[in-house]
């Protein structure tokens, strides 16, 4: 079993991040697209993962084994008068999802990883 690691999505993960899209869409009825993937071409992926960078209330990460993203967490503040409040998404590959909750105990990792740095943006924590 090779180690996974957990960085930052940039936008030269334009490809890996719209394969990813098509096999996680592939695996459940519960994402907005299927196995089709995002809508989006290329060029499109690389701007859309570009301005995620750019955003410092942003913070979209990928976890890579092998090279290959197994998958990502994105959070994101609402807009306007909701921009108190955030969004959390987290997706897994199936055939990853054992490894990725057993190797990082994934709820501890959320936290810490994920929505601390995020909340001390808006200084909440």
């Amino acid at each position: 079993m090779s180690a996974y690691r957990i960085r930052p999505v940039g936008p030269d993960d334009a490809v890996a991040m719209l394969a990813f899209c098509r096999a996680v869409g592939a695996e459940s009825d519960n994402l907005s697209f299927g196995a089709e993937g995002l809508p989006f071409s290329i060029e499109q992926e690389r701007a859309a993962l570009a301005s995620f960078a750019a955003d410092p209330r942003e913070i979209n990460l990928v976890a890579v084994d092998g090279g290959e993203i197994i998958g990502n967490c994105h959070v994101a503040p609402l807009k306007r008068r909701f921009a108190h409040r955030a969004e959390l998404s987290v997706c897994v590959r199936s055939d990853s999802i054992i490894k990725f909750f057993v190797d990082s105990h994934v709820y501890t990792f959320i936290v810490f990883h994920f929505i601390s740095p995020f909340c001390s943006i808006f200084g909440t924590l």
